[in-house]
């Protein structure tokens, strides 16, 4: 449970004279200790993201370093967040667009695929995002449900450790950013 934080809230009532009443509100479980359990698993940087990926699983590691490579050569800015990185495509828009987080720090190291903020931020429309659907279930032992496109779906990175899995992939994720990027126009 050392990745799980189950927190509590306790509601006291204090009635006083005339019938008037407080209510104080308490969380419980946010400790000092399971705060800094907690605290301990998530990393800053790039460093720390593959070296610690790349104990757990060299084949992650490796895709992940692929689509790292990907994004900085494309000019994206790279937002590492806790045990994840996220390429950021800036197209002038009221949003940036993010179409993937790769996160490294889970049971299975994944990419997840955000069809719902693809929906919501960038408008992108139910025939689109069907399309990137497509794109993404082509690729050999991906298969993902039509359902996805409203969701985040993950796709594990173990899943993308062949050079044409891999290829298609970014291709996919391409698509989707040129998608958003003619939109903006």
């Amino acid at each position: 449970m050392a990745q799980t934080e189950v927190l509590a809230i306790e509601i006291k009532q204090f009635v006083g004279q005339q019938g008037l009443r407080s209510l104080v509100p308490r969380v419980i479980g946010q400790t000092t200790k399971a705060q800094a359990i907690k605290g301990k698993r998530t990393t800053t940087n790039e460093e720390e993201f593959f070296a610690h990926l790349s104990e757990r699983s060299p084949e992650a590691a490796e895709v992940a370093r692929k689509i790292l490579d990907w994004a900085l050569a494309k000019g994206l800015p790279i937002r590492w967040r806790g045990s994840s990185f996220v390429p950021v495509v800036d197209y002038g828009g009221a949003f940036t667009h993010n179409p993937i987080t790769v996160v490294g720090r889970r049971k299975i190291p994944r990419v997840g695929i955000k069809f719902g903020r693809m929906r919501n931020r960038q408008k992108l429309s139910v025939e689109q995002r069907r399309e990137l659907l497509r794109l993404l279930n082509e690729i050999p032992g991906v298969n993902l449900s039509a359902g996805s496109i409203e969701k985040f779906p993950n796709i594990p990175l173990s899943t993308l450790a062949q050079e044409e899995s891999l290829e298609k992939f970014l291709a996919a994720i391409e698509w989707s950013n040129d998608q958003v990027k003619k939109r903006a126009k």
